[in-house]
This record gives C-alpha cells, structure tokens and sequence, in this order.
C-alpha cells in the first residue's frame, strides 16, 4: 500500500487539495497522511484548521511556523527557515512514499526542498501557469524543478513544463481539482444571506484583493487605491481578507479600518469557507480585486470578474473577466462594463477551460502507479536546443 502525505498551509491551497485527498481516502489501495500548518493555523486568517477538521479529515501532524504578525520580507523569510525544520521533522517520522503539494505559495518551497533532500518523491499541481506581477510565479517554477510528477490545470501549461525540460511521461493534464467541488456546494441561500447578514436575495458585490508584490506601488498606494475602487461599486460589499503575503497584516488593517467607516456596507470576512465561498459567486451580483478565483471558479457561475492590476497577468482567463489597470478611471469603466446589460447577457455563453471531469480520477491512477524509484528520483533534463536547426543561431 502505498502512503501519500498531503500537505495544505493556507486556504487557497486547501480549496485544491481537499477534494482529492477525500478521494485518496476513501482509495482502499492509498494510506493518507495530512499535515495542516502556515497561515491554517493563525486567528489573523481564521484559524481555518477547523475547516479542516470539520471537513471530517484527520490531521496527523501541525506545522507552526508563522506568527500572526508575519507581514514583510524579513518575517515571511524567518517563517520559511522554520518551516523547514518542522518538515524536517515531519518527513523524518513519516518517511511516506510520496508528498502531495497544490500551487505556487512560498511556503511550499519548504515542503518541497525538504521532501527532495530526503529523497521523497514529490507530486505538485499547478505548474506550468503564469501570474507575472507575483512572486508566486517564480515560486511556482522552482516546485516544478523540484518535484517528480506534474499534474497540470491546462494542455498549455503542459507545453509549458516540456518547454523547460520536464520529461512528457511525469505530467498529466487534469484541470483544476476544486472545481470539482462546485456541484457539491451544500450552504443553502438562506444559510448565505444570514452568514453574511444581508437580507435574503439582496444585491451584493464579492471582493478580495492581495498585495502584488512586484508591483513598483507601494503596499500602501496598493490598498489605498483598492478602496477607492470600493468607493465606486453601488451598494453592499462582501470582502474576503488577503492571502498571507508580505504587505497582507497592512492591507488587513487597511480593510478592517475602511469596513468600520462604511456603516455596514462593507463586511470583511477571514475565511468564509468553500460552500460559503462558492455560494457568494452565486449571488453576486460581479466580482472585483485580483483573486485567482475571479479567473478559475467565477467562470462556472457565469459571473462577471473586474480583475484590478498586474498580479493575474498571463494567466488564462474566460470571457466574463475584464481587466482594469490599478487606477481609479480604470476601474470605473470596468464597472460601468460588467454593469451593462449587453455583458450581462454575455455571461450565458461563458465556460469554464479548466473544467476536467475526470481529473481527480486521473490523479490517483498516475499517484498509485508502481514506478522504478530511482527513475522517479533521477529527473533528465529533456533539453529543447536539441532539437534546434543547426543553422539556428541565438
């Protein structure tokens, strides 16, 4: 029997992660291991390791190793050293036959560079997509150098991975694991609207912005022009705190002290939770900040997305997501756009690219397929210059 050891540090990752160890579990040939650690385990984002918990899923170990006032450079680095002497000390009791990591956070390079190291195979989901205004997409590319097995959202992300060298036998082309929780969204609309303490069917707007790290703006012009955009949208706002990132603890206390001003038309929410999550998509009336949510599950709701600034830039996108540069006039006329009744009428044709139906399936075939352990171990780099015309020149 086989033992993966899925590692979740924060609710973006979770949202992706979930559905499949739920399926791993109930595979009679896998033994799951789940460690549960980062910004999971902080009051700042929700202590959202309850959402863990009361998803039913045992958690075998915690890794704390970030503190609630971890918001520059310097803490976030401090943080990651930590982190990889919890992992050390995981993966030494664990000792599985394969880790499991979601994504492009920070965090996970801890995982990641310990697992190899330690000459554990690595399985990731997400390489080969672009975000050109974070460091998230650096960080994505060093997972994929360092992991084993590539489970990628889109075909182009595959062509992607080869492009850099990856061996075409290690990546599989799956689509986005928490789409596939949409069907089984189960927060009625009456559960929603008292969550959010709204009237039932009343109109709102979903929102959530994070820092963009190489955006030349400061955090602080960042969130300052963000709440001049809320200042546009018409009636009430539901607000989602930010990904812990360098600048999130000012963007919060930005948000937190912009929501107290607003009388109640603005409501601020750490975590919401995936049904929750899933339920404001909805019933929104559009969405607006720069979550990649707004490009991977707003799709599926035929919902309207103003994606504000450079953090999603080169990530694939459906027709209902307009982009808005960070600036006041932008963004109006994106409002104004995805407010028209010719766009709204546009919303039924949309759909959703990184939709695959049997992707979970998929992945746990790849996951519990004997391989030769050294060949997983020993990565060839499949080198593109080879194929070069020999009268090509650089």
């Amino acid at each position: 029997m086989k033992r993966l050891h899925f590692v979740t540090l924060s609710r973006s990752d979770y949202a992706s992660t979930k559905p499949i160890i739920q399926a791993a579990i109930e595979d009679a040939d896998l033994e799951v291991e789940v460690t549960v650690g980062g910004s999971h385990l902080l009051s700042r984002f929700g202590n959202t390791v309850k959402v863990v918990q009361d998803d039913g899923i045992k958690i075998d170990y915690l890794a704390r190793f970030m503190e609630e006032t971890d918001d520059t450079d310097d803490t976030m680095a401090a943080a990651y050293s930590r982190a990889v002497f919890s992992f050390f000390d995981i993966f030494s009791e664990s000792r599985p036959d394969c880790v499991f990591i979601v994504g492009d956070r920070w965090e996970m390079q801890a995982v990641a560079t310990v697992a190899s190291l330690m000459r554990i195979p690595i399985a990731h989901h997400s390489g080969g997509d672009i975000t050109e205004g974070s460091a998230d997409n650096q960080t994505r590319y060093l997972l994929t150098n360092l992991a084993h097995l590539h489970f990628t959202a889109l075909p182009e992300h595959a062509k992607r991975l080869m492009a850099v060298g990856e061996e075409s036998w290690r990546i599989r082309t799956v689509g986005e694991p928490a789409l596939s929780q949409i069907e089984r969204q189960s927060s009625s609309k009456e559960e929603f609207y008292s969550l959010v303490n709204l009237p039932v069917g009343s109109d709102f707007v979903l929102a959530t912005f994070h820092p963009t790290t190489y955006d030349p703006m400061s955090f602080e012009n960042q969130i300052k022009l963000f709440l001049a955009a809320l200042d546009l949208v018409r009636g009430n706002v539901v607000l989602t705190a930010p990904n812990p990132d360098p600048g999130s603890g000012r963007f919060y206390r930005g948000l937190v002290d912009y929501c107290r001003k607003s009388n109640g038309r603005v409501r601020l929410y750490e975590h919401l939770g995936a049904d929750n999550y899933y339920a404001a998509m909805s019933y929104a009336r559009y969405m607006i900040g720069n979550s990649s949510s707004g490009l991977w599950e707003a799709p599926s709701f035929q919902l309207p997305v103003i994606n504000i600034g450079s953090r999603q830039n080169g990530r694939v996108r459906s027709e209902n997501v307009v982009d808005a540069d960070l600036e006041v006039s932008s963004i109006q006329n994106a409002i104004k756009l995805v407010s028209s009744q010719a766009f709204r009428d546009n919303m039924k044709y949309v759909k959703n690219p990184y939709v695959r139906s049997r992707g979970i399936a998929e992945m746990l075939e790849v996951l519990k397929a004997q391989r030769d352990m050294n060949k997983l171990l020993s990565k060839k780099f499949v080198d593109p210059l080879s194929f070069q015309r020999p009268e090509y020149e650089i």
